[in-house]
C-alpha cells in the first residue's frame, strides 16, 4: 500500500468513525501531566472508560499521587483489582513513573513543566520508565498540544482489522505512520474517534493461513540464524496495511543460479618423465 492509497484507506475509516460517533473536536482533560500519565499507563491496552475507573479506585484509597508513589505495586494492584487487564505491569510502571518524576523534579506536581518547549518535554518524557509510546503521546497531545496521534492496542486491534495496518505492526510504529498521514489540526480529532473505537469489544484476530512449511534459507550476515527467509507475498487478495518492498539481501537470496557451463574442461598436459629442474648430463668428448 502506497502512501495515497493509505491515505485513501484512512478517510475512509475516519469517516466511518464519523458516522458512528459524530464529531468529535474535542477531547475532555484536565491538562494535568501526572493524572494523564496515569490513564495512559492504565489505558493503553484498554478503554478510557476502565482506566478513568481504576484511577478512580486507586485515588479513594490513597491520600495523593506522593502516596502512590511511595506505595508497592503490589498494594496498586490489589487496589485496582487483578481483573484489570495488564495490572500487576501496569503498577510497576505507574510507581517506576511517579519515583523518576519527584527525583527529577522533587515534585509531582508539574504546572510549571508545561512552560517547556514541546520538544524538550518530549525528550525527557521518553527517559521515564514506565511511560511507553501511548502515555508519551497521549501526554503531548493533550498536555502541550503537539502534533501527536497516541493510539492505544485496543484502537490499534481495530485498525488491523479494517486493514489499515498489518498484524505485525506495533503502536510505536503506528503512531509514527499516522502522524505523517494526519494533520496536525486533525490530531485531536482522530485521536478522540480512536478512544471512542477503542471502547468496543476487541475484534476476534484472524487465524493465519496455514501454509506448507517453506525451505529455509541462509540468514542474512547479522541476522539471527534460526528463522526461514521467504519470498516476498504478492499484495493481490491482501488486505490494505503495510506491504514492505522486497531488500535487495532478499532479492540476492532468492536469486536462482545460473546453471554450469557444460564445455569440458581441457586435460592437463602430461608430465615429463624426468624430474623438473634436473640439469640434462653432458656427454664425453
Amino acid at each position: 500500500m502506497n502512501a495515497s492509497q493509505f491515505e485513501a484507506r484512512l478517510k475512509e475509516i475516519v469517516h466511518k468513525l464519523q458516522a458512528e460517533y459524530g464529531n468529535c473536536d474535542q477531547y475532555p482533560t484536565k491538562g494535568d501531566v501526572v493524572e494523564e500519565i496515569l490513564l495512559g499507563i492504565l489505558g493503553r491496552d484498554t478503554s478510557e472508560a476502565k482506566a478513568q475507573d481504576a484511577l478512580g479506585r486507586l485515588r479513594r484509597s490513597m491520600v495523593d499521587y506522593n502516596e502512590m508513589r511511595v506505595a508497592a505495586a503490589s498494594d496498586v494492584t490489589d487496589e485496582v483489582g487483578p481483573s484489570f487487564p495488564d495490572i500487576e505491569y501496569k503498577a510497576y510502571d505507574l510507581v517506576a513513573a511517579l519515583s523518576r518524576i519527584y527525583e527529577q523534579l522533587e515534585t509531582l506536581d508539574l504546572t510549571e513543566f508545561k512552560t517547556k518547549p514541546k520538544r524538550e518535554a518530549d525528550k525527557w518524557l521518553s527517559e521515564v520508565p514506565g511511560i511507553d509510546s501511548y502515555t508519551q503521546g497521549r501526554v503531548m497531545l493533550l498536555c502541550f498540544g503537539a502534533h501527536s496521534v497516541p493510539v492505544n492496542r485496543s484502537a490499534l486491534g481495530w485498525l488491523q482489522h479494517y486493514g489499515l495496518f498489518e498484524d505485525s505492526v506495533d503502536v510505536p510504529e503506528a503512531q509514527g505512520v499516522l502522524e505523517r498521514h494526519v494533520r496536525s489540526n486533525d490530531s485531536m480529532k482522530v485521536f478522540c474517534l480512536l478512544q471512542r473505537l477503542a471502547e468496543k469489544t476487541p475484534p476476534t484476530p484472524a487465524k493465519p493461513k496455514v501454509e506448507p512449511p517453506k525451505k529455509k534459507a541462509k540468514a542474512p550476515e547479522g541476522k539471527p540464524a534460526g528463522k526461514a527467509v521467504e519470498a516476498p507475498k504478492a499484495a493481490e487478495g491482501k488486505p490494505a496495511g503495510k506491504l514492505a518492498e522486497p531488500k535487495a539481501r532478499d532479492a540476492k537470496l532468492l536469486k536462482v543460479p545460473e546453471p554450469k557451463a557444460t564445455t569440458k574442461a581441457a586435460k592437463p598436459a602430461a608430465k615429463s618423465s624426468k624430474p623438473a629442474g634436473k640439469p640434462a648430463k653432458k656427454g664425453r668428448a
